[in-house]
């Protein structure tokens, strides 16, 4: 026991305990239930075995018992019962029909109790046979008792009844069960042995297996298992070398990784940081941390490094839509590019922040100089528009299609300078608009009117489906007024067939006025749908020049849209023509 102890098998909750344990209970279990189970079948089948041996004994008793009663020599039958009886150890009874006992090996038969009334005697007059199990009054002990017919032409001359003591069953019972129970204690301390070696030899390898694994999991890869066999063990430690090996390699090429990334990371001008779902940094590059002015940032939370009102909005919308998010934000009288997005199957965030101050210095710039520009240019496009009028109403001027020619490109001029303004207007940070509750509906309608006699100049047909009872949006009246005459003019002027279709209606779900034009005489080219929104972009330029359009319209439409906070798309083929669709917000939606 102590050797067990000291190789580890009987550790406290070893697997090699369990299975010692188990397999000795197991092995007592089985020969506890041998002995108790086998006894009663073991008494049964005895009892059976010496039922049959007495009634063939009685069967080679009939004849001579038959030959004595016919004769009627009932003393000699009665020594001569008593006789055999002796010789076999086994009581032997001679009973009439009628229950009268004639002869007995060991009592005289004429004190003996009428039997008739005794089962084996009621069972063997019905059924030729009988016996039972019962304690003998006249011998005081339990006995087996079986008794059969003496026939004669098939009439009954009596019954001849053997019996035998039970004690003698019990006597070979109890020594069996005591000789069962000693080779029951032999095979049991063979078990254990038995058991305690296969304990032992599992131990040694499960043992190697738990050290090794142990190493493993502490990172040293040197851990390897080697058994000298081909069982189980021996494929699980190739197995596991393999393991070692792969995972060796695996970790080699990530730890690479891992340094090439945090490198790449550490040199990118971007602020990155990586977030989880409870705001906790859990990685930082140094420009962010440059940025934020902070040493460290790990497991902070980033509001406590970053302080920008509009970040918790975006984090939650990106962790919500599992999409990529993008934001300007200021921050430190700078301007940047922020960036969020979800990592995929996984509750963190990667937050980037490009430094787009310059980029906004120069947009700036660039709105200031198109704003300055266009107001210098309103004033001599004004003085010569005022000229060409004014030679106009001179008779005696000579090629007046020159004037004409000017009188065209200054108002294309004119025009060109009003939709810069616009758009330098609606690009203005600094102008606040005067928003206020706006009939879509009561708008388009005004607007249809003043087109309605140009489509239909142009043979073209016109539907309107305008709604009714719908709901008003916030919005700047006029801006919407421009966008929407923009996009009128432009079905109408690049329509030379077909009809144009206008329709407002109430996307409840949505929330949201849905304004759709359609022009079924032209559609744009695919390649060209990604651009038609850039300020000066024609899809036919001569087309263009000659319908006098300024390459300024749709990039007007698309800034009015952004500014009531909607959405814009198209569609476009050579069947259906060209669909606009805009989305505005309903007046409680703004």
């Amino acid at each position: 026991m102590a050797d067990m102890k000291k190789s580890g098998i009987f550790t406290r909750n070893s697997f090699s305990l369990r299975i010692f344990l188990g397999f000795t209970s197991l092995i007592l279990f089985l020969l506890l239930s041998i002995i108790f189970f086998f006894h009663k079948p073991l008494r049964n089948f005895n009892i059976s075995s010496l039922k049959s041996n007495l009634i063939r004994l009685n069967l080679s008793l009939d004849s001579e018992v038959k030959r004595l009663i016919k004769k009627g020599d009932i003393r000699t039958l009665d020594n001569w019962i008593k006789v055999i009886g002796n010789k076999i150890n086994t009581r032997i009874t001679i009973i009439k029909t009628e229950g009268e006992v004639i002869a007995d090996s060991d009592k005289d038969p004429h004190t003996m109790d009428n039997h008739s009334d005794r089962p084996e005697i009621i069972s063997a007059v019905k059924s030729d046979e009988g016996h039972s199990m019962r304690f003998s009054v006249s011998v005081g002990e339990q006995m087996l008792y079986v008794a059969t017919t003496i026939t004669e032409c098939g009439e009954m001359l009596a019954l001849i009844r053997t019996s035998i003591y039970l004690r003698d069953i019990s006597v070979f019972i109890e020594t069996l069960k005591e000789n069962l129970m000693k080779i029951s204690l032999v095979f049991f301390l063979i078990a254990i042995a038995v058991s305690w070696l296969l304990s032992k030899k599992f131990n040694k390898p499960v043992r190697s297996i738990i050290d090794a694994t142990e190493k493993f999991a502490s990172g040293d890869f040197n851990s390897k298992l080697f058994f000298n066999s081909n069982d189980e063990f021996g494929r699980l430690a190739g197995s596991f070398n393999k393991m070692v090996d792969q995972q060796e390699f695996i970790i080699s090429r990530l730890t690479e990784r891992e340094e090439e990334l945090s490198t790449i990371i550490s040199s990118m001008e971007e602020g990155l940081i990586v977030i989880n779902r409870n705001g906790n940094i859990i990685h930082s590059n140094s420009s962010f941390r440059k940025m934020c002015n902070a040493k460290e940032t790990r497991d902070a939370l980033y509001w406590q490094v970053i302080r920008i009102p509009k970040m918790e909005k975006m984090i939650s919308s990106s962790f919500e839509k599992e999409k990529s998010v993008f934001e300007e934000l200021k921050y430190n009288e700078r301007h940047y590019l922020a960036t969020f997005s979800k990592i995929y199957e996984s509750d963190r965030m990667v937050i980037t922040f490009k430094d787009i101050t310059e980029l906004k210095g120069l947009e700036a710039i660039k709105k200031d100089f198109v704003l300055n520009l266009t107001h210098e240019l309103k004033t001599p496009l004004t003085a010569i528009m005022g000229f060409v009028e004014t030679l106009e109403d001179e008779e005696d001027i000579k090629n007046k299609n020159y004037i004409e020619i000017i009188k065209r490109h200054t108002n294309r001029m004119n025009m060109i300078v009003s939709d810069l303004m616009v758009i330098s207007e609606i690009e203005d940070e600094n102008i606040e608009f005067e928003l206020k509750k706006v009939n879509i509906s009561l708008i388009l309608s005004n607007i249809i009117k003043m087109f309605r006699e140009k489509i239909e100049n142009k043979k073209l047909t016109l539907k309107i489906d305008l709604g009714k009872k719908l709901p008003e949006i916030w919005g700047e009246e006029f801006k919407l007024e421009q966008m929407f005459i923009n996009l009128i003019d432009n079905a109408h002027k690049y329509s030379d067939k077909g009809e144009i279709n206008i329709s407002l209606s109430h996307q409840k779900k949505e929330k949201v006025l849905r304004f759709i034009i359609n022009n079924t005489g032209s559609h744009i080219p695919e390649d060209s749908i990604p651009r038609i929104f850039e300020r000066f972009f024609v899809v036919d330029k001569s087309r263009s020049r000659t319908l006098g359009g300024t390459g300024l319209g749709l990039s007007i439409v698309k800034h009015v849209v952004q500014l009531h906070s909607g959405k814009i798309s198209v569609k476009t083929n050579s069947i259906m023509g060209t669909t606009f669709t805009i989305d505005l917000p309903v007046s409680d939606q703004i």
